[in-house]
């Protein structure tokens, strides 16, 4: 086996390749990849689409007294909120059941658990619009539209972060 250094135009090592272990190649990475983006924002993401699923256990009771446009931005959060954290749950449990063959073989339960990031980009879509009814029409009160800002934010990151890692789209294996 070989250990093989990749350098910049200027002599900064910045690569690293292990020789007959393609998963192992390292590159050092923009900020972008950075710890921050890659872990700490899509965690507090997911934490902000829990918050989505406790208010709505909490004000249950108040959901049928709701404008319409109040009804349905509540239906489109939990919905893109739903499909996000069941993507977290069901990418984290196909990772550590199949994390021996993946290097092989991508199992047909990962091209099914595919699918759910791009139906929640198509409601962050829809959440966007909300947002910007929530404010022109004053729904709720102030906290719980500036709560509805931070989850729409998060799920236009999400989606982002989706669109950057190439988990959109129709894969075929």
């Amino acid at each position: 086996m070989r250990v093989v250094f990749g350098e910049d135009e200027n002599g900064n090592i910045i690569d690293l390749a292990i020789d007959g272990f393609a998963p192992m190649e390292l590159s050092r990475q923009p900020s972008i990849e950075s710890s921050f983006f890659v872990n700490t924002l899509p965690s507090i993401s997911l934490l902000l689409f829990l918050t989505v699923w406790v208010g709505w256990m909490y004000r249950r009771k108040e959901f049928k007294t709701m404008s319409s446009g109040e009804r349905t931005a509540v239906k489109i959060s939990m919905g893109m909120s739903g499909l996000n954290i069941t993507f977290a749950i069901l990418l984290s449990v196909g990772l550590s059941s199949y994390w021996e063959t993946l290097g092989s073989d991508v199992p047909t339960s990962f091209y099914l658990t595919m699918i759910l990031p791009n139906i929640a980009v198509l409601l962050t879509i829809g959440m966007v619009w909300c947002a910007v009814k929530c404010w022109q029409n004053g729904y709720w009160r102030l906290g719980r539209r500036i709560h509805f800002t931070f989850v729409t934010l998060a799920a236009v990151y999400i989606s982002w972060f989706f669109y950057y890692w190439n988990m959109l789209g129709i894969q075929i294996p």
